[in-house]
């Protein structure tokens, strides 16, 4: 009996110390999957910074419109108040009757152009003018008449 119990303990190490063949054919393809999934982090990788390099929000800086020096637009109409660019593309009203945020979704030689995305008012700012458009609006409407700083 003890015979057999050695036997069997023998048998039962080797069958666990031992690699099966399963886990032989199995370890090309892990090399081979790993650099698959190198390759696919390094692609993911570099699609993520070139969006980031693509899209102006994510990169306060963006030299190529700072170049522009419009960054704060006063008005005296309404009490007075002004938009002023805090970065990136957020920019803030500040006047008489509170302090409003904006993002800026467009800048052209002629205009800047803001959104409000709490209210989804859409405003324009151009040298002297600034016109606005309401949520779902198409007209665009005089707001204020002012100037770059």
């Amino acid at each position: 009996m003890k015979l057999i119990t050695s036997l069997l303990a023998l048998a039962l190490t080797a069958v666990v110390v031992a690699p099966t063949s399963a886990q032989d054919d199995r370890r090309p393809n892990d090399r081979y999957d790993r650099r698959a999934s190198e390759a696919q982090d390094r692609r993911d990788r570099d699609r993520r910074d070139s969006d980031r390099r693509a899209d102006p929000r994510r990169d306060p800086d963006r030299s190529d419109s700072r170049r522009d020096t419009r960054t704060e637009w006063m008005y005296p109409g309404n009490g007075g108040g002004s938009f002023r660019w805090e970065g990136g593309t957020d920019w803030t009203e500040a006047n008489s009757t509170g302090k409003y945020l904006f993002r800026e979704v467009r800048r052209t030689p002629r205009y800047v152009e803001l959104i409000d995305d709490s209210r989804g008012a859409v405003a324009r700012i151009y040298d002297t003018e600034a016109f606005s458009r309401p949520a779902g609006g198409a007209e665009w409407n005089h707001l204020y008449t002012g100037h770059w700083r």
